[in-house]
């Protein structure tokens, strides 16, 4: 019966590498606008077929999350219509990839104006913002915000 303790094992570090992850989709998910939404057909387990849309400047980035996990990410609501851009996984990590980076010395920026407005976070507090890279030359990384705009 190796066998089947190796098995568990790896099942074991496959699920603790989901969570870690989902714990970081979780994080995302109070940065920027997100909901969830349910992956319908019969195409997926049943126990993954709650997905977590993430709405970045560059577009959508959706992971499916177990249901053990939920608990991680009841601040956000859920959508009855699902609205899949249909990006694959190449092209969602590529939008996350796009995410402006804060200016520190040696790196570049490859953002295009991007906005994020009416983001609902923790409760009842929502935020407007509009940020944005103005990419003149010489441009050095950093970036602005404008916009601020909390309501209690």
């Amino acid at each position: 019966m190796r066998n089947a303790g190796s098995f568990e094992a790896l099942e074991q570090q496959k699920d603790a590498a989901y969570a870690e992850r989902d714990r970081l989709v979780a994080a995302l998910s109070k940065v920027f606008p997100a909901h969830l939404a349910r992956h319908e057909g019969a195409d997926w387990e049943d126990g993954w077929r709650n997905i977590v849309c993430i709405h970045l400047p560059a577009g959508q980035a959706t992971w499916h999350i177990h249901d053990s996990e939920m608990s991680w990410f009841g601040h956000l609501e859920t959508t009855a219509e699902p609205h899949w851009d249909g990006h694959g996984t190449e092209e969602k990590y590529r939008r996350l990839q796009a995410l402006p980076w804060d200016g520190t010395p040696g790196t570049t920026c490859g953002a295009k104006r991007w906005e994020v407005v009416t983001h609902s976070f923790i409760g009842e507090k929502s935020m407007d913002v509009v940020a944005y890279c103005d990419r003149r030359a010489g441009h050095d990384g950093s970036h602005s915000q404008e916009g601020f705009e909390f309501e209690l």
